[in-house]
């Protein structure tokens, strides 16, 4: 417990309960290791992880590590412990002409 009398569990609860709400939006999510994700959130499963499904107009979930070099996935599962900040209902690419990781670009 803080100084605050907040918890890491009712933090998470608390992520837990607002992603929940927000399913089936597009957003951008920011994790404490400085990697970047856009997508649309599927669902949260077991209360711990958030499952990204592609943006509309996505035909992938677009992960942005810290060295800025993208790549894309299917789906993927983020740890909600992870989370720093979220960018809710985000229906517009938000990044323009990012560099694929293997070639190419994301275009906007």
């Amino acid at each position: 417990m803080d100084g605050f009398g907040f918890t890491s569990i009712s933090g998470t609860r608390s992520m837990v309960h607002e992603l929940c709400n927000e399913i089936g939006l597009n957003m951008v999510i920011f994790l404490s290791d400085g990697t970047t994700y856009y997508g649309l959130l599927q669902r949260v499963e077991d209360g711990r992880f958030a499952r990204l499904a592609p943006a509309g107009g996505q035909q992938n979930v677009v992960v942005i590590p810290p060295n800025g070099l993208a790549y894309l996935e299917d789906f993927t599962l983020i740890d909600l412990c992870t989370i720093v900040a979220k960018s809710v209902n985000t229906n517009t690419f938000p990044f323009s002409d990012i560099d694929i990781a293997g070639g190419g670009k994301i275009n906007d």
